[in-house]
């Protein structure tokens, strides 16, 4: 699902649909932010009370460790928002040298995945094949 829809109304239809329709757990856009987190976990909590169910949300996440993947994941993926703090940030330290510009995207990653796993530990990792990336997120 779209983890940054337009219309609350509409994604929280979407959401209660696939629960009637027995999903057993629903994995989301990558989320970049807590309170969006925090939104999605209430859409899915009401979706499994008016169904009387206990689909899991599963939350999406993908490390970005270059300003190019930043402004492309915001610009072209429909249903994901890079905040704009992290393409400043990215874009600061790219600047200066691209073991920068990986380094400060790698703890902005890091932080928000220990956030997020601290809300909700249920979290699909991509990583577009670079496991490195994921062994050390996950360290």
């Amino acid at each position: 699902i779209d983890a940054y829809a337009k219309s609350a109304a509409t994604l929280q239809k979407k959401m209660t649909k696939k629960v009637a329709h027995g999903a057993i757990a629903i994995i989301s856009q990558p989320v970049y932010d807590l309170e969006n987190a925090h939104k999605l976990l209430d859409m899915m909590t009401e979706a499994n009370r008016e169904n009387n169910a206990s689909c899991v949300l599963v939350l999406g996440y993908f490390p970005i460790t270059k300003l190019r993947t930043a402004r492309f994941l915001d610009e072209n993926v429909p249903g994901i928002y890079v905040p704009h703090a992290w393409v400043e940030a990215l874009e600061a330290a790219s600047l200066i040298s691209p073991e920068e510009e990986y380094k400060v995207g790698f703890d902005l990653s890091k932080t928000l995945f220990e956030e997020l796993k601290a809300l909700h530990p249920k979290i699909h990792i991509m990583t577009a094949n670079q496991f490195e990336l994921a062994k050390a997120i996950l360290r």
